[in-house]
Protein backbone atom coordinates (compact mmCIF):
# COMPACT_ATOMS: atom_id res chain seq x y z
CA UNK A 1 0.00 0.00 0.00
CA UNK A 2 1.17 3.31 -1.02
CA UNK A 3 0.85 6.70 0.53
CA UNK A 4 2.52 10.19 0.07
CA UNK A 5 2.86 12.66 2.43
CA UNK A 6 2.08 16.02 2.71
CA UNK A 7 6.31 16.78 3.49
CA UNK A 8 7.65 17.84 -0.04
CA UNK A 9 9.88 14.84 -1.19
CA UNK A 10 9.29 12.74 1.39
CA UNK A 11 7.22 9.50 0.64
CA UNK A 12 6.17 7.32 3.14
CA UNK A 13 5.62 3.42 2.67
CA UNK A 14 4.41 0.10 3.70
CA UNK A 15 6.67 -2.21 3.70
CA UNK A 16 5.27 -5.03 1.45
CA UNK A 17 7.18 -8.02 4.53
CA UNK A 18 5.81 -6.64 7.78
CA UNK A 19 3.53 -4.44 6.75
CA UNK A 20 5.59 -1.40 8.68
CA UNK A 21 6.17 2.53 7.42
CA UNK A 22 9.06 3.45 6.24
CA UNK A 23 10.19 6.92 4.69
CA UNK A 24 12.07 7.44 1.09
CA UNK A 25 13.97 10.68 1.63
CA UNK A 26 14.84 11.21 -2.37
CA UNK A 27 13.45 10.16 -6.12
CA UNK A 28 16.39 7.28 -6.74
CA UNK A 29 14.32 5.44 -3.68
CA UNK A 30 10.94 5.43 -4.93
CA UNK A 31 11.22 2.38 -7.91
CA UNK A 32 13.54 0.76 -5.86
CA UNK A 33 12.43 -0.16 -2.32
CA UNK A 34 9.73 -1.75 -1.67
CA UNK A 35 11.01 -3.03 2.50
CA UNK A 36 11.92 -1.11 5.45
CA UNK A 37 14.84 -3.17 5.65
CA UNK A 38 17.37 -6.24 4.34
CA UNK A 39 15.94 -8.96 6.81
CA UNK A 40 12.46 -8.00 5.20
CA UNK A 41 13.70 -8.02 1.51
CA UNK A 42 15.41 -11.63 2.08
CA UNK A 43 12.26 -12.96 3.57
CA UNK A 44 10.36 -11.58 1.05
CA UNK A 45 12.17 -12.79 -2.24
CA UNK A 46 12.43 -16.46 -0.62
CA UNK A 47 7.98 -16.42 0.13
CA UNK A 48 6.56 -18.91 -1.46
CA UNK A 49 4.21 -16.05 -3.39
CA UNK A 50 7.06 -14.18 -4.82
CA UNK A 51 8.84 -17.20 -6.33
CA UNK A 52 5.74 -17.85 -7.68
CA UNK A 53 5.08 -14.23 -9.21
CA UNK A 54 8.95 -14.08 -10.88
CA UNK A 55 8.44 -17.87 -12.40
CA UNK A 56 4.81 -16.36 -14.00
CA UNK A 57 6.85 -13.23 -14.84
CA UNK A 58 9.94 -15.28 -16.72
CA UNK A 59 7.43 -17.79 -18.12
CA UNK A 60 8.20 -17.73 -22.20
CA UNK A 61 11.32 -15.72 -22.06
CA UNK A 62 14.16 -16.64 -23.55
CA UNK A 63 17.26 -17.81 -20.82
CA UNK A 64 19.24 -14.32 -20.99
CA UNK A 65 22.16 -17.15 -22.21
CA UNK A 66 20.35 -18.67 -24.84
CA UNK A 67 19.19 -16.28 -26.86
CA UNK A 68 18.76 -17.82 -30.14
CA UNK A 69 16.53 -20.66 -28.34
CA UNK A 70 13.18 -20.52 -29.88
CA UNK A 71 14.10 -18.42 -33.15
CA UNK A 72 13.29 -19.42 -36.37
CA UNK A 73 15.94 -20.38 -38.60
CA UNK A 74 15.72 -19.82 -42.68
CA UNK A 75 15.92 -22.92 -45.07
CA UNK A 76 19.25 -21.61 -46.29
CA UNK A 77 20.33 -21.23 -42.52
CA UNK A 78 19.22 -24.88 -41.75
CA UNK A 79 21.21 -26.30 -44.73
CA UNK A 80 24.38 -24.60 -43.16
CA UNK A 81 24.66 -25.70 -40.36
CA UNK A 82 23.48 -29.58 -41.39
CA UNK A 83 26.74 -29.01 -43.48
CA UNK A 84 28.93 -27.56 -40.77
CA UNK A 85 27.75 -30.26 -38.95
CA UNK A 86 28.41 -33.24 -40.90
CA UNK A 87 31.34 -35.54 -39.82
CA UNK A 88 31.41 -34.85 -36.51
CA UNK A 89 32.77 -37.69 -34.47
CA UNK A 90 31.55 -38.55 -30.72
CA UNK A 91 32.74 -40.19 -27.95
CA UNK A 92 31.53 -43.43 -26.57
CA UNK A 93 30.24 -41.68 -23.48
CA UNK A 94 28.52 -39.06 -25.44
CA UNK A 95 26.59 -41.58 -27.32
CA UNK A 96 26.04 -43.25 -24.45
CA UNK A 97 24.52 -39.75 -22.90
CA UNK A 98 22.67 -38.96 -25.95
CA UNK A 99 21.32 -42.43 -25.80
CA UNK A 100 20.21 -42.09 -22.07
CA UNK A 101 18.63 -38.81 -22.66
CA UNK A 102 16.66 -39.60 -25.70
CA UNK A 103 15.54 -43.13 -24.36
CA UNK A 104 11.71 -43.43 -24.28
CA UNK A 105 11.13 -40.00 -25.92
CA UNK A 106 7.70 -40.18 -28.22
CA UNK A 107 9.95 -38.02 -30.72
CA UNK A 108 12.65 -40.92 -31.02
CA UNK A 109 10.35 -44.05 -31.00
CA UNK A 110 9.26 -45.55 -34.92
CA UNK A 111 8.27 -43.48 -37.51
CA UNK A 112 9.40 -40.33 -35.80
CA UNK A 113 13.05 -41.33 -35.46
CA UNK A 114 15.31 -39.93 -37.97
CA UNK A 115 16.45 -42.69 -39.18
CA UNK A 116 13.11 -44.29 -40.22
CA UNK A 117 13.09 -46.11 -43.14
CA UNK A 118 9.42 -46.92 -43.43
CA UNK A 119 9.79 -50.19 -41.37
CA UNK A 120 12.04 -52.26 -43.39
CA UNK A 121 14.14 -54.90 -41.18
CA UNK A 122 17.39 -56.29 -43.36
CA UNK A 123 16.63 -59.86 -44.01
CA UNK A 124 19.18 -61.66 -40.95
CA UNK A 125 17.37 -59.30 -38.42
CA UNK A 126 13.79 -60.39 -39.57
CA UNK A 127 14.79 -64.19 -38.84
CA UNK A 128 17.78 -63.99 -36.12
CA UNK A 129 14.62 -64.03 -33.65
CA UNK A 130 13.44 -67.44 -34.51
CA UNK A 131 13.65 -70.44 -32.72
CA UNK A 132 14.12 -72.15 -36.70
CA UNK A 133 17.17 -70.01 -37.17
CA UNK A 134 18.77 -70.69 -33.57
CA UNK A 135 18.24 -74.73 -34.06
CA UNK A 136 19.79 -74.11 -37.98
CA UNK A 137 23.26 -71.78 -36.32
CA UNK A 138 23.25 -74.69 -33.34
CA UNK A 139 23.20 -77.50 -35.56
CA UNK A 140 26.22 -75.67 -37.98
CA UNK A 141 28.20 -75.45 -34.83
CA UNK A 142 27.39 -79.12 -34.11
CA UNK A 143 28.68 -79.86 -37.13
CA UNK A 144 31.60 -78.31 -37.54
CA UNK A 145 32.66 -79.02 -33.75
CA UNK A 146 32.59 -75.09 -32.81
CA UNK A 147 35.43 -74.58 -34.86
CA UNK A 148 36.10 -71.75 -37.58
CA UNK A 149 36.52 -73.46 -40.60
CA UNK A 150 38.75 -71.02 -42.34
CA UNK A 151 41.46 -70.58 -39.14
CA UNK A 152 40.59 -73.39 -37.08
CA UNK A 153 39.77 -71.10 -33.92
CA UNK A 154 38.12 -73.32 -31.71
CA UNK A 155 35.32 -71.36 -29.47
CA UNK A 156 35.15 -67.83 -28.69
CA UNK A 157 32.97 -65.59 -30.65
CA UNK A 158 31.63 -67.64 -33.56
CA UNK A 159 28.78 -66.53 -36.69
CA UNK A 160 26.77 -69.26 -38.53
CA UNK A 161 27.44 -68.14 -42.81
CA UNK A 162 25.40 -68.57 -45.06
CA UNK A 163 27.13 -69.30 -47.94
CA UNK A 164 24.49 -68.53 -50.33
CA UNK A 165 22.64 -66.00 -49.00
CA UNK A 166 18.21 -66.43 -48.16
CA UNK A 167 17.32 -63.18 -49.59
CA UNK A 168 18.62 -64.62 -52.77
CA UNK A 169 18.20 -68.02 -51.92
CA UNK A 170 14.74 -68.88 -49.49
CA UNK A 171 14.77 -72.25 -49.68
CA UNK A 172 17.86 -72.52 -48.91
CA UNK A 173 17.84 -70.45 -45.54
CA UNK A 174 17.60 -73.55 -43.13
CA UNK A 175 19.48 -75.98 -44.49
CA UNK A 176 22.23 -77.84 -42.87
CA UNK A 177 24.51 -77.78 -46.17
CA UNK A 178 24.10 -73.69 -46.61
CA UNK A 179 26.23 -72.80 -43.30
CA UNK A 180 29.56 -73.00 -42.61
CA UNK A 181 31.13 -71.91 -38.61
CA UNK A 182 33.51 -68.98 -38.81
CA UNK A 183 34.90 -66.63 -36.18
CA UNK A 184 33.87 -63.04 -35.99
CA UNK A 185 37.05 -61.87 -38.01
CA UNK A 186 36.60 -64.59 -40.73
CA UNK A 187 33.06 -63.05 -41.30
CA UNK A 188 33.93 -59.66 -41.66
CA UNK A 189 36.92 -60.28 -43.69
CA UNK A 190 35.03 -62.63 -46.52
CA UNK A 191 32.26 -60.49 -46.33
CA UNK A 192 34.37 -56.76 -47.11
CA UNK A 193 35.52 -59.27 -49.95
CA UNK A 194 32.68 -60.09 -51.17
CA UNK A 195 32.07 -56.38 -51.27
CA UNK A 196 34.96 -55.39 -53.13
CA UNK A 197 34.26 -58.02 -55.73
CA UNK A 198 30.84 -56.81 -56.32
CA UNK A 199 32.51 -53.08 -56.76
CA UNK A 200 35.20 -53.71 -59.12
Amino acid sequence: MWRTSTKFRVIIRQCLTCGQDFRLHNNRDVNRKKYCSNECRLRGLQSSENRKERSLSQTGKPHPHKRNKGRFLSKTTKAKISIALQGREFSSEHRKNLSKALRGRACMVGSNHPAWKGGVKPWHRAIQNLAVYKEWRLGVYERDNFTCIACGQVGGELHAHHIFAPRNNPELAFELSNGATLCKRCHSILHKRGKKQKGA
